[in-house]
């Protein structure tokens, strides 16, 4: 998945014997650069994925979200890191949200976020998401974050969108072989560097 919106997962200390995880939102991928997922309000993903989450998608995670009317892009972030167990990719531009009254506005919501995320992961019988510090950045900008106190909530992601998008998503772009899902190595070049490294 390669998009503007990151977010990540955090393991949590627990006294079970299953590990635990919590959701992180836009805050927590600003102080560590971390992320793991990307939303699906600004993202590019392959259309063979869109049959995969209709077709291939554990049901009790389709009817999870469907009761919960919350969680798809997390869903969505699990289901493509599952069959690549690759990371996604941040193109570090500005997102501007019309509407700041969704369902992310409401009291509970990194709870009820969190609560999918380890639902998803006792539905898969792991933890596919693949953490990274990777962005993609115009030329001339800087790769990390702005200092605390310069980024504006509403703000998911820093300066403005890469002008050549289309270049980076076919170049991530997973392709049949065989009758399996294989995501190609990126092939990222172009006007737009890539910049950090896994963790």
């Amino acid at each position: 998945m390669v998009g503007f919106v990151p977010r990540m997962h955090w393991p949590k200390k627990t006294k079970h014997a299953r590990e635990q995880y919590t959701y992180g939102g836009w805050w927590s991928v600003w102080w560590t650069g971390t992320y793991s997922m990307i939303l699906t309000k600004a993202a590019f993903i392959h259309k063979d994925y869109l049959d995969l989450y209709t077709s291939r998608m554990p049901s009790p995670i389709l009817s999870y979200v469907k009761e919960e009317r919350n969680c798809e892009d997390i869903a969505m972030s699990f289901l493509v890191a599952n069959y690549t167990d690759a990371p996604p990719i941040w193109v570090k531009g500005d997102i501007h949200e019309i509407g700041s009254t969704g369902i992310s506005s409401l009291a509970g919501h990194s709870k009820r976020r969190t609560a999918c995320v380890n639902y998803f992961v006792d539905v898969f019988g792991r933890m596919p998401l693949v953490s990274t510090r990777v962005k993609i950045v115009k030329p001339g900008q800087t790769a990390a974050l702005k200092p605390a106190g310069t980024q504006k909530p509403g703000n998911a992601g820093g300066s403005s969108p890469p002008r050549q998008m289309m270049d980076y998503r076919a170049a991530v772009s997973p392709v049949k072989l065989h009758g399996q899902m294989v995501l190609p190595q990126p092939a990222l070049q172009g006007p737009y560097p890539v910049t950090g490294g896994n963790t």
